[in-house]
């Protein structure tokens, strides 16, 4: 055997020992499993080592995201029920970690820590969730090895509040504390502009024009709550394409979008306001458009880049997006449809479901609010007095606020702008 090929195999033996190497020091996450008591719910992971971690909290929309560093799952974890969330998804990121995406129905208080192997168990990661923070604080306070340490929150492009804490073994944990938050961003879209009118009513009102100023009152009204701060997609008589206006409620990294419309029918007796979500059907169409354009989608479904997975895995990690995306904007429409029910005629009595282009938003909560028929005599004379258009201005945040505390957002402590 000459010299080359010798040396062309100790190349190669080495390679393999550095890759082997390499497998094995990542941590592997083996299975998940949960119990849940009267004030907390415990998930605990099982690893075949000791890893590093960080757990990150976004208090708008809900969810805790947990990133497990230089990992790779056994296999596809059978997510077990766990009281106060709503859905887990698990994913490899760039690779090398694993990240874990609790969606939460209410505000819950996190902690966690490392177990190393005892007895029967091996090593274990754990997260604790609390009901109240005094329950979390006193169950850490009763560890010696497990001190409460408060941390520093840091906003978040993507979310309402951004809280992360890096955990190893070689330092002590760190727990959630207080924390600011920003006020809710909410998009207003008053419908139409420019070079389109929208629907003209009899007496020839435009319902841009009408539209406009509800949004304007409505704006008005957002920005005197603490906890609320509007942003106007079009402040005059301006043409805005419909994706546009999505992109511009992305741009100024809106929690909610509301477009405000008036509505108009063959039938001039119709009559009342409606309010709209987007249909399912309309949700799979805008999902498979998000899914052909993946490659160019970055910090969409949890700061995962979609680029990296097959389309069943980036359906998934989409899909997760949209279907929580979805049940916040019933939520919202609900709220605001009750406000409008108490001030004036609704047209129907439940949120009604379409395809409107303007609420396609994977991840922004949208609504379409249809303020009366511009088409009906006597609400296009409603429409354009300042009367009708403060009450419903005044119906819409109102439901806003109500939604806001349904989702039991902290109302304390918030940041003014």
């Amino acid at each position: 055997m000459d010299f080359k090929n010798i040396l062309a195999k100790t190349l190669w033996l080495f390679l393999g020992l550095v890759f082997l190497t390499a497998s094995q020091a990542q941590v592997v996450v083996k299975q998940l499993s949960a119990w849940n008591t009267a004030d907390k719910a415990r998930l605990v992971f099982d690893l075949n080592k000791t890893a590093e971690y960080s757990l990150s909290v976004l208090h708008y929309p809900k969810r805790i995201v947990l990133d497990i560093k230089n990992a790779r799952l056994a296999l596809r974890l059978k997510p077990p029920k766990v009281q106060w969330v709503e859905q887990i998804q698990s994913a490899t990121r760039n690779g090398k970690n694993v990240r874990v995406v609790l969606e939460l129905k209410k505000t819950v208080y996190p902690k966690s820590f490392i177990l190393l192997p005892s007895a029967s168990y091996g090593h274990r990661l754990v997260v604790e969730l609390y009901d109240k923070p005094s329950a979390m604080i006193q169950s850490a306070q009763t560890k010696a090895n497990h001190p409460v340490k408060p941390f520093k929150s840091r906003k978040n492009s993507h979310s309402h509040v951004h809280s992360k804490v890096r955990v190893s073994t070689k330092s002590k944990p760190k727990f959630i504390a207080k924390s600011k938050l920003k006020p809710l961003i909410i998009a207003i879209d008053a419908g139409h502009g420019g070079k389109d009118p929208g629907a003209i009513g009899k007496d020839g009102t435009h319902e841009k024009t009408v539209v406009l100023s509800i949004a304007h009152r409505l704006a008005r009204l957002i920005n005197r709550s603490p906890y609320m701060q509007a942003v106007l997609i079009r402040q005059g008589d301006d043409y805005i394409g419909l994706r546009q206006r999505i992109t511009k409620a992305r741009q100024a990294q809106a929690d909610l979008f509301i477009s405000i419309h008036a509505d108009a029918a063959q039938r001039r007796s119709a009559k009342g306001a409606s309010v709209f979500v987007l249909s399912s059907k309309g949700a799979s169409s805008e999902m498979a458009r998000w899914l052909a354009d993946k490659e160019n989608v970055a910090d969409l479904a949890y700061n995962i880049e979609l680029s990296q997975y097959d389309d069943h895995v980036a359906k998934a990690l989409l899909d997760m997006a949209q279907q929580g995306t979805l049940r916040q904007s019933q939520r919202l429409a609900e709220k605001i449809l009750s406000q409008l029910n108490q001030v004036g005629v609704v047209h129907s009595p439940k949120v009604q479901r379409a395809g409107f282009r303007v609420l396609k938003s994977p991840d922004i909560p949208s609504i379409l609010v249809e303020t009366a028929f511009i088409s009906n005599p006597l609400e296009e004379q409603q429409l354009k007095s300042s009367w009708f258009q403060k009450k419903m201005a005044l119906a819409i945040f109102k439901g806003l606020e109500q939604y806001r505390k349904s989702q039991q957002l902290p109302a304390t402590n918030v940041a003014k702008k």
